[in-house]
């Protein structure tokens, strides 16, 4: 019974457990070592994908599956892993146990290309258990090797993590003046000692700085490499003047997306960036932008109803014969008597409710009633605030008027409008 425990013992000691630890065994006989000064390719192979790295004109560029810079803080750690690669011992020769470390087909192939055109190949499994120490295997060997440098969380990186996302490289000290440009017009803003003023007066220093640290700081979520012609105007253009100045362009990307399209004059690439940015250029211009001129509000007075016309029959009242003081006059007699009044009545241009009227004078065609007709263009007032993606002509196309008629009425001079503006529109009632 010893004897067989013993035998156990020892093939468990030569073949090793399913999941291994640091521990090694002796030291290879060769050493894999790398010399970054003179890599000047980098392959990674992953499951999901391939990046290659190439040092062009002794600058890093990324350039497949894209051409495009480097994430400086990405390239720094690699430089670092492959400074401080070195090989700490044997872990095993055993094809079977590969697939634990994962560094079969689970594990990320790299080649390290020289400026002499020799190259190495090894496979990274997964991390060590101590910081820094992962399982690594030449491509074309059995052996896994405990090495220090090269670990996951430097090589397996997605495309995305290997490009450069931030937009600018300046500081918010840097920027000296903006110029921005919207729907509600183009304001300069500069900078003076520590305060920005635009032509209206001083620009709050709460508002500047928030903008100006979200603009240098301003990553990249997303990146549009393919041909995008962008149809639609920029809802903010930014002229920066800096020490290389740079121009921005914004586009929004609707309603349903709060992320913007950035284009900029550093490079070709469209970037997806959060609406950040904007929402504090919006509250800069909102600042400054002078006050919009009240809304003219036409004020109709109805005309007064005419009363009915009243004809009142009337007789003449009856004449008695003059008296005058002193005199007697004669009494009346047969051949002298008075007039007889006249019986027929007189009718003055009043008419009784109950009497028949004449027919009422039509209006002429050709000489509208002036009033009706300006209640008839103006219609009922109606308060519209702007939503987030719509335009002047979503607008009028919603209440079913014409653009021109919609910027008369809120005293607009261009087509742009923003979201929270109230604008006035009468629409017609439906008869």
């Amino acid at each position: 019974m010893g004897l067989v425990l013993v035998t156990v013992a020892g093939l468990y000691f030569f073949q090793g457990s399913e999941e291994f630890e640091e521990a090694t065994y002796t030291l290879p006989a060769t050493q894999l070592s790398i010399d970054p000064a003179r890599i000047v390719r980098v392959d990674i192979t992953r499951p999901g994908g391939f990046v290659r790295l190439e040092r062009l004109r002794g600058e890093w560029k990324l350039t497949e599956p894209v051409f495009a810079s480097i994430d400086q803080d990405r390239l720094r750690d690699l430089q670092q892993g492959l400074a401080g690669f070195r090989l700490i011992g044997l872990v095993s020769t055993n094809p079977r146990k590969q697939r634990v470390l994962e560094v079969d087909e689970q594990g990320t192939g790299l080649v390290l290309v020289s400026d002499d055109g020799r190259s190495l190949s090894l496979v990274v499994g997964k991390a060590a258990p101590t910081r820094g120490n992962a399982f690594i295997r030449p491509a074309l060997s059995d052996t896994v090797y405990l090495a220090h440098g090269l670990t996951p969380g430097i090589i397996n990186r997605e495309v995305i993590d290997w490009r450069q996302r931030s937009v600018f490289r300046l500081t918010p000290e840097a920027v000296r003046g903006l110029i921005i440009t919207s729907g509600a017009g183009r304001y300069v803003l500069e900078k003076r000692d520590l305060t920005w003023a635009s032509k209206r007066g001083p620009v709050p220093a709460e508002l500047m700085t928030a903008t100006l640290n979200t603009l240098t700081g301003l990553q990249a979520r997303a990146f549009i490499d393919t041909a995008l012609m962008i149809k639609n105007r920029p809802r903010f253009e930014v002229d920066v003047d800096a020490e290389r100045p740079v121009r921005l362009e914004l586009y929004s990307l609707g309603a349903a997306d709060t992320n913007y399209l950035l284009k900029t004059s550093l490079s070709s690439a469209i970037v997806v960036v959060p609406p950040a940015l904007a929402r504090g250029l919006e509250r800069i211009v909102a600042d400054i932008a002078p006050p919009a001129p009240p809304p003219v509000v036409r004020t109709v007075t109805p005309l007064p109803q005419k009363s009915p016309v009243v004809r009142t029959v009337t007789p003449p009242p009856q004449q008695s014969p003059a008296v005058v003081p002193g005199r007697v006059s004669p009494a009346p007699s047969a051949d002298n008597r008075a007039p007889v009044p006249d019986r027929r009545p007189s009718v003055t241009d009043r008419r009784t409710p109950g009497s028949a009227q004449p027919a009422p004078r039509k209006p002429s065609a050709r000489r509208p009633d002036a009033v009706t007709r300006q209640l008839e263009d103006n219609g009922n007032l109606t308060v519209h605030v702007v939503k987030h993606g719509e335009s002047i002509i979503s607008i009028a196309r919603k209440y079913g008027v014409a653009v021109d008629q919609l910027k008369q009425w809120n005293g607009l001079q261009g087509d742009n409008v923003v979201p929270g503006m109230e604008m006035y529109v009468f629409v017609k009632p439906v008869r």
